[in-house]
């Protein structure tokens, strides 16, 4: 058994491996085998019952043949509703790109057709009947790429275009992550000789043989899943995680009301438990969090009146104490916190003005030092901070116009390098940063439309790269990143009704047998959620 992965994440050594084992089969005649084999039986395998399932056995055989090479090869795939560029790295010389003319392919990326969208393949993946989703995504999401890529491609002897197995490989994650969502559709037959039991010829392997791909491959793909939900009130503002004695706390302040809680969340993820609360004045808006001294800290603000405190939270959890008081300007809207020299620093930033401050914590809390300060163009509504070869950056996002910049702080907080900046759609309302192999991820969600996209940060800086995207319900105001283990949750919050969830994010092989169970045992966000998986 193998872990097929999207194509982005394959190592340096993987990718030159999978490139080596097609050159190999190639030279055997394996390659031109197979594209044989598919158009001598174009009717078994298409506009039929059987076409996932023989696709499916298809794959597997071609796969078994690459590990003739190499045992450890499994074959990626390639997401066409999110990878859509015709220089995209899938095109590199380097990888796919270089056996159109070393194999004579006849390619015209794009010239003949448009790719799937993600919208579409989430119509098609919603389906809840084996007989309407085979026929959608053969007709929808299946075919476009065909001719899209063009040459050899575009015909019945496509397989002879090693795109072809990225491309089919995405095809069977969509059904494999279709029958995890729909665990009872029965299979359906389009007619006599395409049943559940029919061989699939040439082989005599059947549809009821492959499926259970678990037993073949499995997938390595961005996915959500609720360990735990409530109802909480409603008004939760801001919710500032923090690590106490080992485990994962998170303060928790209502904007209107005051109130107040420290909750700490369950080992197992299953759950918090509020260890403190009080009510304090009402209209704070910011709270930074920072270490000093190995004692938790942070700061809190008031955009409305220019209040400012630091305050210290207790060893025990039970409560702060205030060690720093003061009055600033109004109309701070983002603290970006980072660290320099080992010390903790921020940048502040009026959405307003434009005016910008890089700020250092006094050693013992007792205040800020401002050591750089600039007008910017006003309108950046979020600032998400991550680390880079140990350099502290940040995305910053405008929510109205889509601008979107990353920016390099210099190393002596004397102001900050943009070294990347693009535009995109207007409306994200939240990014959520997480690791995956030591390398900068974030979930980023619009609050209006329940649009959420999975990106990984180029490994230079200059851009990013969407993994997976999809679509959840709309009206999640907050969420907590954190970590148990090794697995990276957040806690997801609806301000205007209280519908809380905690979230696993998985991004890593895994049998999907588990989760088939805890798909049955779960309940409403699960089921709300997930249907959106099947577009990773």
């Amino acid at each position: 058994m193998g872990c097929r992965k999207n194509y982005r994440y394959l190592s340096a050594l993987e990718r030159d491996r999978f490139v080596q084992a097609l050159h190999y089969l190639k030279s055997t005649g394996v390659v031109d085998q197979f594209a044989s084999e598919h158009d001598t039986h174009f009717s078994m395998g298409h506009n039929s019952s059987h076409f996932l399932p023989w696709h499916r056995e298809f794959l597997r055989r071609f796969e078994d043949a690459l590990r003739t090479y190499d045992p450890d090869i499994s074959i990626p795939y390639w997401n066409s509703t999110v990878d859509r560029s015709t220089t995209s790295p899938l095109w590199a010389a380097d990888f796919m790109g270089q056996f159109d003319a070393a194999w004579g392919l006849g390619r015209a990326l794009g010239a003949r057709s448009s790719l799937p969208t993600a919208r579409q393949a989430h119509q098609v993946s919603a389906l809840g009947g084996y007989d309407g989703f085979w026929r959608d995504l053969e007709d929808v999401v299946h075919n476009p790429p065909h001719p899209w890529v063009g040459g050899v491609m575009a015909t019945s002897v496509s397989p002879g275009d090693p795109i072809f197995y990225l491309h089919h490989c995405w095809i069977d994650m969509l059904w494999a992550h279709w029958q995890v969502v729909h665990p009872g559709a029965a299979f359906e037959s389009s007619g006599a000789g395409f049943g559940l039991n029919d061989p699939m010829h040439p082989w005599a392997t059947t549809p009821a043989d492959v499926i259970d791909y678990t037993t073949i491959n499995v997938y390595d793909y961005p996915r959500f899943d609720t360990v735990w939900e409530d109802e909480w009130t409603s008004g939760w503002t801001t919710f500032m995680p923090f690590m106490l004695n080992g485990a994962q706390h998170y303060l928790a302040y209502k904007h209107g009301a005051g109130d107040v809680d420290i909750d700490r969340i369950r080992a197992d993820g299953q759950g918090v438990d509020t260890i403190w609360e009080d009510t304090w004045s009402s209209g704070w808006t910011t709270f930074m969090p920072f270490t000093l001294s190995g004692a938790q800290h942070y700061l809190a603000y008031k955009k409305g009146s220019g209040d400012v405190d630091i305050d210290r939270i207790r060893p025990d959890g039970l409560g702060v104490d205030t060690v720093w008081e003061d009055t600033w300007t109004s109309g701070w809207s983002s603290f970006v916190p980072f660290l320099l020299n080992g010390h903790p620093h921020y940048l502040a930033y009026k959405v307003g003005s434009g005016r910008v401050a890089i700020d250092r914590i006094r050693d013992n809390g007792q205040g800020v030092d401002t050591i750089w300060e600039d007008t910017w163009s006003t309108g950046w509504t979020t600032f998400m901070p991550f680390l880079l070869n140990g350099t502290p950056h940040y995305l910053a996002y405008k929510i109205g116009s889509g601008d979107v910049d990353i920016d390099r702080i210099n190393a002596d907080g004397q102001g900050v390098n943009t070294i990347w900046e693009s535009t995109w759609t207007s409306g994200w309302s939240s990014f959520v940063p997480f690791l995956r192999h030591g390398q900068p991820h974030y979930l980023a969600y619009k609050i209006g439309n329940g649009r959420v996209s999975v990106d990984r940060i180029k490994a230079d800086g200059l851009g990013v790269e969407t993994m997976w995207e999809g679509a959840w319900t709309k009206g999640w105001s907050s969420f907590v990143p954190f970590q148990l283990g090794q697995r990276n949750y957040h806690l997801a919050y609806k301000y205007l009704v209280g519908s809380v969830d905690i979230d696993t994010i998985h991004m890593t092989c895994t049998g999907i047998r588990s989760w088939i169970l805890a798909l049955i045992a779960s309940s409403r966000s699960v089921r709300e959620k997930l249907h959106v998986a099947v577009r990773a």
